[in-house]
């Protein structure tokens, strides 16, 4: 297909980087998939983190309605999916009886 160039906008900068710095740096980070060897539209980090976000979500999704896993007021194991600390403790891979065994790529 036709190759798009993504508009980024600058909202904080703290490095003070010049525009060609960051731009240097945003083209040299879609280099770094390592599955295809051309660039990507995205730079790697921010694919990754696209994945693991849907990942994220498909898991809450599941989780929240799932009849064993639990509801958004809390599930059969008693866990209250409002509360951050206790949903990330509830959806974790490491605690997971049936996901921490699993290999997790981005």
């Amino acid at each position: 297909g036709t190759s798009k160039t993504p508009r980024y906008n600058v909202l904080v900068d703290e490095n003070n980087f010049s525009m060609d710095t960051l731009q240097l740096m945003t083209h040299s980070l879609c280099f770094g998939h390592q599955i295809v060897y051309s660039p990507t539209s995205l730079p790697t980090p921010v694919m990754v983190a696209l994945e693991y976000a849907k990942r994220g979500r498909n898991n809450y999704n599941y989780w929240s309605n799932s009849g064993s896993g639990g509801n958004l007021n809390g599930g059969n194991n008693g866990a209250n999916l409002q509360d951050h600390k206790q949903l990330t403790e509830t959806l974790s891979y490491e605690k997971s009886v049936f996901l921490k065994h699993m290999r997790v790529n981005a």
